[in-house]
């Protein structure tokens, strides 16, 4: 019994094709998701303060369709659309259920966080050098995490290309680490033959209208993706090529030109206020406009796109 069993499951076993068009469809689940979830958020000025919020939006959004797949199919979304389940020697359900969960968003959760703040880190060290700036344990920790990132990464991809190997020449029962980490199998959902009747011919239509349905939502969601993404292009170019603003009057001799308004001390890497004119310290007027999203001079509204760095020769 236990050698049919085995054999059954060796069958079931879906091949790596299957597997890279699944992680794939997985992959433009979550640019989707966001994508849309940060229209809806645009086109509602009551909730637009939500939008510094959009990856754990996100992730709650996600997390819910796919516990929901979980739950009731023992899939996830894309892996019932390409007809896999999950397989696990686990009695325990829920327990099993919560833990595939967790790792399946927030294992890409953090590695899009880490990337997002080695992404600022690169664009501050461009000014300051972080090497320069090892004053403090919190400099000495920014130092050492920016250079340790690109590592962490190397490795991931790399473990992760070891496990796709190993499922290849069948050494592994697991295609990706993440699955391995929740314990979990994919395989093939084979269906036990039953007649044919109303009820099952009825089921087969909606499952082939949901096979043909699927592949459309997903292509039209990355179709208003890209047309948002020109139309974000084109007001970029629109926005250049406008004449330059008047400078601003000059200043009274009693305040010194090259203070900072927000520090009140001399400019370290000035960056100027499109939206203004004024000029601010990079790091100040990064953080104020972050938080507040205004000038702090003449509270026009302000977005990060809109510093202009000023590169100043001594």
């Amino acid at each position: 019994m236990a050698a049919f069993n085995e054999q059954l499951l060796h069958d079931k076993i879906p091949t790596i094709f299957e597997l890279i068009a699944e992680d794939s469809m997985s992959q433009a689940l979550r640019p989707a998701i966001r994508h849309v979830t940060k229209i809806v958020i645009s086109s509602l000025p009551s909730i637009s303060r939500l939008s510094r919020y959009i990856d754990e939006i996100c992730l709650v959004i996600e997390g819910l369709a796919q516990g929901l797949f979980l739950w009731r199919c023992n899939a996830t979304i894309s892996e019932k659309f390409y007809d896999l389940e999950r397989y696990s020697c686990n009695a325990y359900k829920m327990r099993q259920t919560l833990k595939s969960l967790a790792i399946m968003l927030f294992v890409p959760y953090a590695l899009a966080k880490i990337e997002k703040w080695y992404l600022l880190l690169s664009e501050e060290s461009e000014f300051v050098p972080l090497e320069q700036s090892r004053s403090n344990l919190k400099q000495s920790f920014k130092y050492y995490g920016f250079s340790s990132i690109p590592y962490i990464f190397t490795l991931w991809r790399a473990v992760k290309f070891i496990f796709q190997l190993l499922y290849l020449c069948r050494y592994s029962l697991y295609y990706s680490p993440e699955l391995f980490m929740s314990r979990v199998q994919l395989v093939r959902k084979i269906e036990p033959f039953t007649p044919d009747n109303g009820t099952k011919h009825t089921s087969n239509v909606l499952k082939k209208g949901v096979q043909y349905v699927g592949p459309l939502f997903l292509f039209l969601l990355k179709f208003i993706e890209w047309w948002y993404s020109g139309e974000r292009q084109g007001a970029v170019k629109k926005f250049r090529s406008l004449p330059n603003p008047q400078p601003p009057p000059l200043a009274t001799p009693e305040i010194n030109p090259y203070t900072c308004p927000l520090c009140q001390k001399e400019r370290k890497n000035p960056t100027a206020l499109s939206c203004s004119g004024y000029v601010f310290c990079y790091v100040c007027i990064y953080n104020h406009v972050k938080n507040h999203h205004t000038c702090p001079v003449t509270l026009f509204p302000a977005v990060e796109n809109q510093l202009i760095r000023i590169f100043v020769q001594n």
